[in-house]
């Protein structure tokens, strides 16, 4: 199932420039974005187990966190405002990453399963993600940076949290665009996530690794999200 995602393998050539986020978008950041607009903490969210509590959201989780994890039980919607709202302070274009341009930004020039290599055994992979078989300290979300960055130097590409992006969810790669824009069809019901989490198992933790959720009513705390920045060429 997973593989036929991922399939037909195609030429993409990205043709805007752009700028990615080193790490998530932590919790201290969202939380400016939330009081200057002051919305609401969220109805709710699916926490460990796979239950949605009433009780949950960005400020609790279902796990303890400091300003310096990454935001998470944060929809689809939430995190395209976060983007808009911070375009509007700062003059930039910020969005979400295409799902062409996290790969890329994921693999860092990589062609292997994970961006430092094979590793079938999983020897290496607690050096550079938190997922669910590392017996360290951080048995549920790390904080940004607490592992080893890719050739790009972003953190947290495949680990951590699962990232929303732009695009419209589609079963596999036909018609997909081939400059690296985000896909869009109509109705989108379902948008892609990229990237694992602190409870994938391995063989999910891969730079081709395709998921998707619910942007109106599915908020996880296994999800956040980080920025792109349009650049000028």
């Amino acid at each position: 199932e997973f593989v036929d995602r991922e399939k037909p393998r195609h030429k993409v050539v990205i043709r805007r420039k752009f700028a990615v986020g080193k790490f998530e978008v932590t919790r201290g950041q969202y939380s400016k974005f939330v009081s200057a607009t002051d919305r609401s903490s969220g109805k709710g969210c699916y926490e460990i187990g796979g239950k949605k509590s009433a009780k949950r959201n960005w400020r609790s989780p279902g796990y303890e966190q400091t300003d310096r994890h990454p935001a998470t039980c944060i929809s689809w919607l939430e995190a395209t405002a976060y983007t808009n709202w911070l375009s509007e302070q700062t003059g930039s274009v910020y969005r979400l990453l295409s799902e062409t341009e996290f790969e890329y930004a994921a693999r860092a020039g990589s062609t292997t399963v994970r961006y430092w290599g094979n590793d079938w055994k999983n020897i290496d992979i607690c050096d550079f993600e938190n997922i669910s078989i590392c017996t360290d300290d951080n048995n549920y979300v790390a904080p940004v940076g607490a592992y080893r960055a890719n050739a790009f130097g972003l953190h947290d590409m495949l680990g951590n949290l699962a990232e929303h992006t732009e695009d419209c969810w589609y079963a596999n790669y036909k018609k997909t665009p081939s400059n690296g824009s985000p896909r869009m069809v109509s109705p989108c019901r379902w948008r892609v996530l990229r990237g694992g989490s602190w409870q994938s198992v391995p063989y999910r933790v891969r730079s081709a690794m395709r998921g998707y959720i619910n942007p109106y009513g599915s908020v996880l705390n296994s999800v956040g999200f980080r920025v792109a920045r349009s650049l000028s060429e």
